[in-house]
């Protein structure tokens, strides 16, 4: 029997959105054939002339799996949510009908409702809009059709990527650079890390607020572990075995550290002089 709890179902969700994240992220090389979005077909040019398909399908370029990282990402922030509230009431993320439950489960909105009465404001408002506007695009999707402007569709998933990882580490204590860092079953890497640390690079300040307060939770919380400073979240984020920082992914050294914290501080001291 094929078998995943509520935490590693959120978690096998997460690490399949980042590999879809990094794979739309990449050029694709068609030798000189191109896919037309607006019409969809596929064209390319020979002997002086346009050739062109019209079958009714043919495999996307990469940039279309943006559609599943959204899919993987909205699934992965309910669960998360929900493996939560499970850990404080199992029943509470059914629904029940005249007092009897069911097996359809609690909406991420009510799920946010109830986690406030735990822990106020654990999210914003700008995040909870967010959370909104990424329900409504896999409702479209998945009762609909896709049709969406690359760029937006692409900063949204980055941040919300961003959100999940909040979530992650906030509610259920797990940091994601720390849990996909290696792959224990084929005995290597595992390079969702790497593909992690690139495409945080295009967070928005709104998504560089979650990494921040990522940060800031993983220093607090491993006060007994040498930290090294992260000129990004500005605080002593920085893991030494592995030379990143565990909010945001930027790479440091213990060189790089000290010099940043004291530019850091040197800043900070000129800005209270003005």
């Amino acid at each position: 029997m094929l078998k995943l709890d509520i935490k590693q179902n959120a978690l096998h969700s997460l690490h399949h959105a980042i590999k879809l994240l990094y794979s739309a992220s990449l050029e694709d090389d068609f030798n000189g054939r191109f896919f037309n979005d607006d019409d969809h077909f596929v064209e390319w040019h020979k002997d002086g002339k346009i050739s062109f398909s019209l079958a009714d399908y043919t495999p996307l370029p990469s940039k279309y799996d943006l559609k599943f990282a959204l899919l993987h990402l909205m699934q992965t922030a309910e669960l998360i949510l929900k493996a939560y509230i499970s850990n404080i009431n199992p029943e509470a993320i059914f629904v029940y009908s005249k007092k009897k439950k069911n097996r359809k489960t609690i909406n991420a909105y009510e799920a946010i409702k109830f986690i406030e009465t735990h822990k106020p404001n654990f999210l914003s408002t700008d995040e909870k809009t967010l959370v909104g506007n990424i329900k409504n695009i896999r409702n479209e999707i998945e009762h609909y059709k896709f049709e969406f402007d690359e760029t937006k569709l692409k900063q949204d998933c980055i941040d919300f990527l961003a959100l999940c990882m909040y979530l992650l580490q906030i509610l259920l204590s797990i940091n994601v650079f720390k849990i996909f860092d290696y792959d224990a079953l084929r005995d290597e890497s595992d390079s969702v890390s790497d593909f992690l640390q690139h495409i945080l690079l295009g967070t928005s300040p709104l998504g560089q607020i979650s990494l921040k307060n990522i940060a800031t939770f993983w220093a607090e919380n491993n006060k007994n572990e040498t930290h090294l400073f992260c000129f990004v979240c500005k605080t002593k984020s920085g893991c030494v075995e592995k030379e990143i920082c565990m909010g945001c992914g930027t790479s440091s050294t213990p060189e790089i550290s000290k010099l940043c914290e004291e530019m850091n501080n040197i800043t900070s001291q000129y800005l209270k002089i003005r």
